[in-house]
């Protein structure tokens, strides 16, 4: 398949960009051919795509570049450094990582004042709350519990109280059981810390604090779902271990 529409699909399916159906058209076409972008100028390319120099670059800024030229540097960057799809993944999401803020960080390396620290997640996520309570472990932090099933989730809820934590893992942020559960520990005044998606979500509500993974494309090929948490859960356990 061309290497120039997956770099830029990659990049529609990662921004969530809507194309209109002139763009549609010149994307189907670029698919379909073995024409170079990384080698093109902005002439070439409008010429051969039967559009204008200024449409081209009007795309080029909607992908988020200044213009036809950055567009072209970045395909050829890519195309020397990277390998395989999934370094592109993980590569583009590492660098997508927003630092965590001041406040969000100290209450991170206070996690040792707490009295229980529960971790919940359902499927996917639900693994990755075993891979956070061993982390934690080997950090010194002993008074951890985790959840993967409903039943469980619910019974470990409904034990906290004020001197305690919740640690959500919800990729979606809408898993009826996980907002069911931050529920119940609102209630009884424990604190909530949760780990989901860039979109907007109940779970946000119920969280006191509350860090959003970045978005990834999804075109062609997907990493792991839990992929964006675990990073998230690696930078915690260094905000902790370095305070």
């Amino acid at each position: 398949m061309n290497k120039s529409y997956n770099f830029i699909m990659n990049i529609v399916s990662r921004e969530n960009i809507k194309l209109s159906a002139l763009e549609s058209s010149i994307l189907n076409k670029l698919q379909l051919s073995d024409f170079d972008l990384a080698k093109a100028d902005i002439n070439s390319f409008a010429h051969e795509f039967y559009t204008s120099n200024s449409t081209v670059t009007r795309f080029s800024q909607k992908l988020g570049f200044n213009g036809f030229t950055e567009l072209k540097y970045a395909l050829q960057n890519n195309e020397d450094c990277l390998t395989y799809i999934t370094q592109e993944r993980v590569s583009t999401l590492a660098r997508e990582i927003s630092c965590i803020d001041p406040k969000t960080s100290e209450f991170i390396k206070n996690f040792d004042r707490f009295d229980k620290i529960v971790v919940i997640g359902i499927g996917s996520s639900g693994l990755l709350a075993n891979e956070f309570i061993y982390k934690m472990g080997e950090l010194g932090l002993y008074n951890t519990d985790y959840a993967k099933e409903p039943y469980k989730i619910d019974m470990l809820a409904q034990s906290l109280n004020e001197d305690d934590l919740m640690i959500c893992l919800s990729l979606s942020g809408e898993n009826a059981n996980i907002i069911k559960g931050a529920q119940f520990a609102k209630e009884r005044g424990a604190s909530i810390l949760s780990i989901s998606g860039s979109q907007p979500s109940s779970l946000e509500s119920f969280s006191d604090y509350y860090l959003k993974t970045p978005n990834y494309s999804t075109h062609g090929y997907s990493i792991s779902k839990i992929f964006p948490i675990l990073l998230y859960v690696d930078i915690i356990c260094e905000i902790y271990a370095s305070k």
